[in-house]
């Protein structure tokens, strides 16, 4: 599943809402305040926002900075490729992540989506493969982390750092 799949996060804005503890819906807040607010351990690990413009639900924090950050990344990443002859595959990765986060591309038909348990024993996920495979080169996922298939219902998880291999 792409970033723009995921309810209260299909579009690239910087306007954001939450659902304080009582269910109202505070903001609009600007994504940079937000992730400083994340940044800082004010906001609560069970929070949900969503874009303001986009009603189609809302997503936990976590996963909102995973997509945010995501965005930051590839287009940084995608602006350093601009212009640049060497083909590599960074490159290439960075302009399928960056079309893949404003909702333009996907993944390769045949890489499968992956979920994995947080810190607290919450599965999140659906992710791309080639996401995952990013966050892991850039050091932001341990190796011991549990991963499944999204499509794999046996509820069975194996160590990311063993998965990865075979990508």
């Amino acid at each position: 599943m792409r970033a723009a799949d995921l309810p209260g996060l299909r579009t690239a804005t910087d306007e954001w809402v939450y659902l304080d503890a009582e269910g109202v819906e505070q903001g609009p807040y600007s994504q940079a305040q937000m992730l400083r607010w994340h940044d800082a351990g004010m906001l609560p690990a069970d929070l949900y926002v969503r874009a303001q413009e986009d009603r189609s639900g809302y997503a936990n924090i976590r996963t909102a900075v995973d997509v945010w950050m995501n965005r930051v990344r590839t287009k940084q990443e995608a602006a350093a490729c601009r212009g640049s002859a060497s083909g590599t595959a960074i490159c290439a990765a960075a302009e399928v992540q960056t079309r893949a986060a404003s909702g333009e591309g996907g993944t390769a038909a045949d890489a499968p989506d992956w979920v994995y348990l947080d810190g607290d024993g919450i599965e999140q996920g659906p992710f791309p493969q080639s996401l995952m495979a990013q966050w892991y080169a850039g050091g932001a996922l341990p190796d011991d982390l549990a991963v499944r298939t999204a499509s794999d219902t046996t509820g069975r998880y194996n160590p990311l750092g063993g998965v990865v291999k075979s990508w």
